[in-house]
């Protein structure tokens, strides 16, 4: 009985530890960098013992493909609150826009697509783990997409021989070099021009 207790409590410490790692990690390896975040410093603000964190994750690239899927989750969770029922095409880009433009003016530090912003400091040297949670993670938003572009073929608002789900890889294209080209440039009109760029995806 005591041995079953200990262990619980253990599991439970184990659960809070992971919980404050990945809190801090998905954080700073946003706004801060991965190459910029030490292990040490994860440590520091999540209060864990080194060993604690190594057993839990046994490398950086383990952590990092982690925060990855939190970020990539949290990705769809929004775009569903936000842009899922959207009467017509028009109406989920002009949402899109907002939000990105929202972000942008309410979000200090505010990076663009962290998924993106993660992989492109790493560029090909990431780990296959990490590629493969990244590319998982773009198959759901494009997933998410083309059902959305299905759903407004069936509703008339979209032409009805338009490929879904190519229409959906093309505007992630649109939506990733925006954001890439605003970084660059530190231009916010990239963000007014995505959406006359989504509407030309629509419109041939």
């Amino acid at each position: 009985m005591a041995t079953s207790k200990k262990k619980k409590a253990g599991n439970k410490a184990d659960q809070d530890a992971r919980s404050r790692i990945l809190e801090r990690s998905v954080d700073l390896f946003y706004y801060q960098g991965v190459h910029a975040t030490g292990i040490n410093q994860i440590i520091r603000e999540a209060a864990v013992a080194k060993d604690t964190l190594y057993r839990l994750f046994p490398s950086k690239d383990r952590l990092i493909e982690e925060s990855l899927i939190i970020w990539g989750r949290r990705l769809v969770v929004l775009w569903e609150r936000k842009l899922k029922g959207a009467g017509n095409p028009e109406e989920l880009f002009r949402n899109w826009i907002k939000l990105e433009k929202d972000s942008l003016r309410k979000l200090p530090g505010y990076n663009g697509c962290p998924v993106a912003t993660i992989m492109m400091e790493l560029g090909r040297n990431g780990s296959k783990g990490l590629r493969k949670a990244a590319s998982e993670i773009e198959n759901k938003w494009q997933s998410f997409l083309a059902s959305e572009f299905a759903r407004f073929q069936k509703e008339g608002s979209l032409d009805p021989s338009a490929d879904a789900y190519l229409l959906a890889r093309q505007t992630l294209t649109v939506y990733q070099g925006g954001l890439t080209m605003w970084r660059i440039s530190d231009d916010a009109n990239y963000m007014a021009e995505m959406e006359s760029s989504f509407l030309k995806l629509i419109r041939r």
